[in-house]
């Protein structure tokens, strides 16, 4: 993934990373990340079952700032990622 690039995350078949259409806690088009100037911002997309850092749930459509070694929850503490 490149830096100037939007990530996106979900079960629809256009996002940069997909999941499968049955996967539970998934919504089509769960979150995105992306760079800002020099920060990197994840913004959860409306999901259904949420979008976390650090334990806290994310406000739908609201762009956070992130650091090196932040872990990203989709829905639960199952599906992980980190950003490094």
């Amino acid at each position: 993934w490149r830096l100037d690039t939007v990530l996106t995350i979900g079960r629809d078949s256009g996002n940069t990373i997909g999941f499968p259409a049955d996967t539970k806690g998934i919504s089509r088009q769960h979150c995105r990340i992306e760079r800002r100037g020099t920060q990197i911002v994840v913004m959860d997309l409306g999901s259904s079952f949420g979008t976390f850092i650090g334990g806290r749930k994310l406000m739908p459509n609201v762009p956070v700032p992130v650091g090196p070694n932040t872990e990203i929850w989709l829905a639960s503490d199952k599906i992980r990622f980190l950003i490094r």
